[in-house]
């Protein structure tokens, strides 16, 4: 490796599923809708994306990329069937594109996702305020911008509460569903080029962004064990997951963590607790899989190097399969209707390579831990650390907005592959 560089991942599922029909002050035009992790992002228009394509090309010339769909004359109208043929080569370049890091983690690249979503969201930058949460549910209120994009709002957190600098990537931003039973789910990471104020801004139903750690390997703990304000943090979440049941203690560890927390000694029972099973790992909420059977309820589990489904056999006893994520060739997320799906190609012996299928509402969120696991996995390979705020690209931009009107949208197609 290249030693004591610092290494970042991509973590996104871009689809383009439908089309619409938009006008604004220049007349109509035919916008296509990009979702990322299935999350809709922003409506944009041919003409743009062959401009942020031009862009590429030139300053990633090397880079072999899906090609971009040519375009017509300007006075011919595109048929029904053309467009459909322009939305699917725009998808397949766009997914090619963000494959590539470099491209991804460029201020082209974020910048122009950034406006997208302002654009789209009719958003003017102005100030506004945001909460973020802990996982215990306590909330700090940052006055923002409301146009400023995830890592703006990260770092004024975290300095808010007197993290250092060095430790504030050791954490992301997720976005957390409550359901109202009460019950979390957590959604998505949220994305460097996006506006979390936008985000929240356009859903309905009580969300949340909420701070946890984004590392897999129980071992960058110990960097967080020297400052006070990141054990504090630590010791929230732990307590949090442990209250879920996402840690399997036993009924004699229980005791002792308890004690330990009416001693208020929190690095004492952060120890205890690394040495039990599913510690560092994120349960999902129940779904279901094909493993070892069909339609089996399953709970599922990320952790470090692997993916764990929990399945609940006949005779009801509970059987635990671990998948180690580098014995994984491939992995998508299929929506089927309103299901998710996140099926997986796994190398179960020297020959024997077998599709694993987990179906539940975060099939996306799934994902998003995957490849983080194994963007992980490739930076420790590569000698590198967790990245600093003096290393990220920082975006500046100035937008004028023009006001949009949607006359229609084609239909979404049952079946959207990312």
């Amino acid at each position: 490796g290249n030693g004591g560089g610092r290494k970042e991942g991509s973590i996104m599922h871009f689809s383009i599923p439908y089309t619409s029909e938009i006008a604004d002050e220049t007349g109509k035009f035919v916008a296509f809708n990009i979702h990322v992790n299935g999350a809709a992002h922003c409506a944009v228009r041919y003409s743009q994306l062959a401009q942020l394509n031009e862009e590429i090309r030139r300053q990633f010339a090397s880079e072999d990329l899906k090609e971009f769909p040519p375009k017509k004359l300007k006075f011919l109208k595109l048929s029904v069937d053309e467009l459909e043929e322009r939305r699917e080569k725009l998808e397949k370049w766009i997914q090619s594109v963000s494959q590539v890091q470099k491209i991804v983690k460029s201020s082209i690249f974020q910048g122009f996702f950034l406006s997208a979503q302002q654009e789209a969201a009719q958003q003017e930058s102005e100030e506004v305020a945001i909460d973020l949460y802990l996982c215990n549910g306590n909330k700090e209120t940052l006055p923002i911008l409301s146009t400023d994009q995830t890592e703006d709002i990260l770092e004024d957190f975290c300095r808010k509460i007197k993290l250092p600098d060095k430790l504030i990537y050791y954490f992301g931003l997720f976005l957390m569903k409550v359901h109202d039973d009460g019950t979390e789910e957590l959604v998505r990471k949220v994305q460097d080029f996006e506006s979390p104020y936008i985000s929240l801004r356009d859903l309905t139903g009580e969300y949340r962004i909420v701070l946890r750690t984004w590392y897999w390997d129980p071992r960058y703990d110990d960097d967080l064990l020297e400052d006070k304000v990141a054990v504090k943090l630590l010791y929230v979440q732990a307590l949090h997951d442990v209250e879920l049941g996402w840690i399997r203690a036993s009924k004699q560890e229980l005791k002792q963590l308890s004690a330990l927390r009416a001693k208020k000694s929190k690095r004492e029972y952060l120890q205890l607790l690394r040495t039990i099973p599913h510690y560092s790992f994120v349960q999902m909420l129940p779904c279901t899989s094909d493993f070892p059977i069909a339609n089996i309820p399953t709970t599922a589990s990320l952790g470090p190097h692997q993916l764990i489904l929990e399945v609940k056999t006949k005779t009801g006893e509970l059987k635990e399969f671990n998948f180690q994520v580098t014995r994984m060739r491939c992995w998508k997320v299929v929506t089927c209707g309103s299901r998710m799906e996140l099926s997986f190609d796994y190398l179960f012996s020297k020959d024997k390579l077998k599709w694993v299928k987990v179906q539940g509402s975060q099939a996306i969120f799934m994902s998003v831990c995957l490849q983080g696991i194994v963007d992980e996995l490739l930076m420790k390979r590569d000698g590198m650390k967790i990245k600093e705020p003096t290393d990220r690209v920082r975006v500046t931009r100035t937008l004028q907005i023009k006001k949009r009107e949607i006359l229609s949208t084609s239909e979404l197609p049952e079946l959207d592959e990312p």
